[in-house]
């Protein structure tokens, strides 16, 4: 039985000065699974200086392409000031 079920509809990759690393994000429209219509990934995660920790969000939905693409791209904004980036084993 077909229990999840997502649709690409965006990709996109950012590069910045200050990484060697290609990062890669994406939203899926979710045609069964989750309560929400859109969900974003990236293949890296990343810390700031400030944080103890490289900061992996806990809820990458939006009920709306828009939404979920201003949720994605406030994250991607972050890897201008990484001290550390990590990968999404479950990109």
């Amino acid at each position: 039985m077909l229990i999840e079920q997502y649709e690409i509809v965006k990709e996109s990759i950012f590069l910045f000065d200050n990484l060697e690393e290609k990062i890669k994000g994406r939203i899926v429209k979710i045609i069964k699974g989750a309560n929400a219509a859109y969900q974003w990934d990236l293949n890296y995660y990343c810390r700031l200086d400030h944080e103890a920790g490289v900061y992996c969000p806990s809820a990458p939905f939006g009920d709306s392409m828009a939404e979920t693409e201003h949720k994605l791209m406030s994250y991607v904004k972050r890897f201008e000031k990484a001290v550390q980036v990590v990968p999404n084993d479950f990109y």
